[in-house]
């Protein structure tokens, strides 16, 4: 799975090529006497694979997700990565939350060298905290929101509220954290007008102030 403005478009994360493993391990059983165990021959990444995948790295106004689920388990790219340990219900009401103004502003903070294209490695992502998904109405309200918005496409961070998904996310997200819709929807009309999500340059940036 690749980071491209042109791909991920939905929160519902596609595969947009595969790889094939040149080289597998060679462990056998003992009891295997043809040693056709594919168990054993699978590569050694896979068990890396997750339904749930993170950013590694995007540009602040052209992407248009910090994660996304999968029902199927994959390893991502260079631009996605993994997170091992969830279930499929578990990733999907993760990735409406991380992808919630909640979650992007955490993420904003671990901005590393560059605020226009900020690359993250997993260490940027354990600061960033998020509802008990192990409560079973946060995990039934959050998967359902990622239902229902699983076929919507996502508009680019600099195109702003665009065709509303991301007001369903956050909506999802004040019900089960028990905040004010209110306050979450002025900070993300806040998020809106950022100069790099807007991709603005800094003359632009002071014309506007004018």
């Amino acid at each position: 799975m690749s980071k491209g403005m042109s791909v991920q478009r939905f929160i519902r994360g596609e595969p947009d090529g595969y790889l094939v493993p040149i080289k597998t391990e060679k462990l056998h059983s003992f009891f295997d006497k043809d040693n056709s165990n594919s168990e054993n021959q699978k590569p050694r990444v896979l068990k890396h694979a997750a339904h749930l995948l993170v950013t590694a790295g995007q540009n602040s106004a052209t992407a248009r997700l910090t994660a996304v689920a999968c029902e199927n388990r994959y390893l991502g790219s260079g631009g996605w990565l993994p997170v091992p340990d969830f279930n499929f219900k578990e990733a999907k009401a993760l990735a409406v939350f991380l992808n919630s103004t909640a979650g992007r502003l955490q993420l904003m903070r671990q901005a590393g060298k560059t605020i226009a294209f900020p690359t993250y490695n997993p260490a940027a992502w354990l600061p960033v905290r998020g509802p008990n998904i192990q409560d079973t109405s946060t995990l039934i309200t959050l998967g359902d929101c990622w239902e229902e918005t699983a076929n919507i496409e996502v508009p680019l961070f600099r195109e702003g509220e665009g065709n509303g998904v991301r007001a369903l996310w956050d909506n999802a997200v004040a019900k089960v954290m028990d905040w004010d819709p209110n306050w979450l929807t002025e900070l993300r009309l806040l998020l809106h007008d950022e100069p790099h999500v807007k991709a603005l340059g800094r003359e632009e940036f002071m014309e506007e102030e004018d």
